[in-house]
């Protein structure tokens, strides 16, 4: 099933039966240095992320900003 430029790529169409309302997205962030499947940071420290800012910059796009703080 193709798609429009209107509707994002990989849509299932479940929208369209009027199934869906709103979608929610949960974030836990930290940094793994040391722990977790793929570190990013392999052999740094473990980090918690604690938000202090967030914006929306364009209607869609959230930016999150976030203060790291050693894991303990």
């Amino acid at each position: 099933m193709g798609h429009s430029d209107e509707e994002p790529a990989g849509h299932g169409g479940v929208d369209h039966a009027g199934l869906v309302d709103r979608v929610q997205v949960t974030l836990f962030p930290v940094i793994t240095g040391q722990t977790g499947l793929d570190p990013i940071f392999g052999g740094a420290a473990d980090f918690d992320l604690e938000l202090i800012e967030s914006r929306t910059l364009d209607g869609h796009t959230q930016e999150l900003i976030y203060r790291p703080a050693l894991h303990v």
